[in-house]
């Protein structure tokens, strides 16, 4: 709200190579994705919108 679009952004998180669901919780990530104490998240942001030159 009140944002330029071209400034929006969503994230996502990445195990494995792999985008993680966005309501997803660490007890999840454990069971349902294998996430192990030594593994590494990943936090992508994307530009939702922008302009085009």
């Amino acid at each position: 709200m009140g944002i330029i679009s071209a400034e929006q952004r969503t994230y996502t998180l990445v195990l494995k190579g792999q985008e993680l669901p966005t309501n997803i919780t660490v007890k999840d990530a454990i069971h349902k994705f294998g996430l192990k104490e030594e593994d590494k998240l990943a936090l992508w942001a994307r530009v939702v919108g922008g302009t085009s030159f």
